[in-house]
């Protein structure tokens, strides 16, 4: 458990926290939520907001990940519309 706690506080220090994979954060996010005992308020102010940066960082991929996905299917959409286009007007020049 110590050496969980201390890769999520190392990933804050270095700032790779910002650029981890959301299976990472929210693994992170598991550690956090069970810390190790401290009897320091300070402690748990600061455990306070990285938790919420942390889901901050998740909810943010999860919106990432879903506009690429929603672009993807655009892009498809757009080129089916043209492929059709482009069908019909053979058809056309055809007959």
């Amino acid at each position: 458990m110590r050496r969980e706690w201390d890769e999520v506080q190392r990933a804050v220090r270095d700032g790779s926290l910002y650029r981890a994979e959301i299976s990472t954060l929210r693994r992170y996010l598991e550690i956090v939520t069970d810390p190790p005992p401290s009897e320091n308020p300070a402690f748990h102010a600061t455990l306070q907001q990285v938790s919420d940066t942390i889901r901050y960082l998740i909810l943010q991929k999860e919106n990432e990940t879903q506009i690429a996905k929603s672009l993807m299917w655009a892009r498809i959409a757009a080129v089916a519309a043209i492929l059709g286009a482009l069908l019909v007007l053979v058809q056309l020049l055809i007959s």
